[in-house]
């Protein structure tokens, strides 16, 4: 147990280790149990904790040295770091974990991969119990997700491509949200945006048309694309219809309404006539207090006017979206905002964990809406299983409240290709607009034996778009000329779905 020591400091935890290469490990799985960004020096200040790998007894030691107490652990490898850090402190802090060490946002990939190679349910158990700690009632749906995800992908092996567009502008700028976003009054940019949008459309679509590539489903996200005029509204629809329309139809065309102050009927009537199946309205609450202190302008009574306009024009699906661990909700008002999402009827609900994330302006939450969410997770759960509603695809994001998971519902047979593709890294995903990443599943193998996946990444600033389109319509030219390179989902191996 040899070497130079590496400090790793978490707000007050400080931990060292002998081990330059657990570094990293260390404060990942540290952030489980304790926020803050990481420092890591080489010093002698005293730790509150050691990770001691010795490799000559295959085994890493824990030791706090305020108490004296130390725990052995078995092995030497990343993943032992990993169990052994979650472990002790699991028992030193008290808090359960459900995930265990997993901190990827895929995590239902792993049971994916190995359902696929065709392994038992009893032996993925072990393996995620065992070899990432993951608790039972999460272990039960990740293999309930999975399970569903492999018999939709299968029915899904066309080939065909995805589109995302991006519309960056919203009303106001929700607290918890750090996506791109633009306000919508300043119209003058809007204009100017849509433009370049509508450019980066047809020059997209004479792209695809070049590769052989056939787009099979479309995705309207922002942002909130009801923003603008419904004239706009038209313009960008049209232009996309018709620039990726093929020779079989759309099997699914999304516009992410989101915000009801933004849906009119003059905009739903469009929407339908141009042959939008989907539409998400999202609440996030139904809680009239929460949503003005989110800055929102409408109340819950408006989003059930909203969702009752876009029922008489016969929606094949809406998606209606809630978060929970919004700052002063109750459990009983989250359980309130579930009741009457699932009394509307919707045939997807989507549940995110609030995440406290990078270029959001919310950053902290009191220690109060912690302790309630996870309260919030298990009502919420019951009350979609008794509504009818099955979960069919699921991610989680970095710091979100109880280290929990994002899941969309479906009840029938409406779930969303798109959002599973995108989960899954299943198809090849052609942006358009500023943040729009486009993403390309070649036929070739990257080091884990699973398809390489290359990407073009969109800008995080409009103008820098607007001044660039010519050279990111490049770029993207040149990865999505590697999407001819893929394999039927029939001919690939079992190491498809590897992550």
């Amino acid at each position: 147990m040899t070497g130079q020591v590496s400090l790793v400091r978490i707000s007050d935890l400080r931990i060292s280790t002998n081990e330059e290469s657990y570094v990293f490990h260390i404060y990942h799985t540290a952030r489980l149990f304790v926020s803050g960004s990481m420092e890591v020096e080489t010093s002698l200040s005293k730790p509150d904790l050691a990770v001691l790998a010795d490799r000559p007894m295959n085994v890493i030691r824990i030791q706090d040295r305020s108490s004296g107490r130390e725990r052995e652990y078995p092995g030497t490898d990343k993943e032992s770091c990993k169990r052994a850090v979650f472990s002790f402190l699991s028992e030193w802090t008290g808090q359960r974990i459900p995930w265990g060490t997993l901190i990827g946002v895929r995590p239902t990939k792993l049971v994916l991969t190995a359902l696929t190679a065709g392994r038992s349910e009893p032996a993925i158990r072990a393996q995620l119990l065992e070899r990432y700690l993951v608790t039972e009632e999460k272990l039960d749906l990740a293999i309930r997700v999975a399970k569903t995800e492999q018999k939709l992908l299968q029915g899904w092996q066309d080939g065909r491509i995805g589109i995302y567009l991006d519309m960056p502008f919203c009303p106001t700028k929700c607290f918890y949200c750090s996506f791109l976003s633009y306000p919508s009054a300043n119209q003058a940019a809007m204009a100017r945006y849509e433009e370049a949008l509508l450019q980066d459309i047809q020059r997209t679509g004479e792209l695809l048309k070049t590769l052989g590539l056939e787009p099979g489903y479309l995705y309207f996200g922002g942002g909130t694309p009801t923003s603008g005029s419904a004239e706009s509204l038209r313009r960008i629809l049209t232009a996309a219809i018709q620039t990726f329309r093929s020779a079989s139809p759309m099997t699914e065309f999304t516009v992410e309404a989101g915000r009801p102050d933004t849906i009119t009927p003059e905009k739903l009537s469009l929407m339908k006539e141009l042959g939008v199946t989907r539409l998400s309205i999202n609440p996030q609450t139904f809680c009239d207090r929460t949503l003005q202190s989110m800055g929102r302008t409408h109340t819950g009574r408006d989003i059930e006017a909203c969702l009752d306009q876009a029922r008489s024009l016969n929606f094949e699906s809406i998606n209606m979206d809630l978060i929970l661990g919004l700052p002063g909700e109750s459990v009983a008002e989250a359980a309130a905002s579930i009741r009457r999402a699932c009394a509307l009827g919707p045939e997807n609900i989507t549940i995110h964990g609030l995440a406290l994330k990078k270029g959001a302006s919310l950053t902290q939450v009191d220690s109060q809406i912690r302790d309630r969410v996870s309260a919030m997770y298990r009502i919420v759960y019951d009350e979609l299983a008794r509504a009818g509603y099955e979960p069919y695809y699921l991610y989680r994001n970095k710091n979100t409240l109880g280290n929990l998971e994002n899941v969309g519902f479906t009840r029938g047979d409406h779930a969303s290709r798109y959002n599973i593709a995108m989960i899954e890294e299943t198809d090849t995903i052609a942006a358009c607009g500023a943040s729009g990443i486009t993403r390309v599943v070649t036929g070739a193998a990257g080091e884990s034996g699973s398809p390489l996946l290359l990407r073009h990444n969109g800008y995080k600033d409009l103008e820098l778009y607007l001044r660039s389109l010519n050279e990111s319509l490049a770029a993207k030219a040149g990865v999505l000329s590697r999407a001819r390179e893929r394999l039927d989902l029939s001919e690939r191996p079992d190491s498809y779905y590897n992550d």
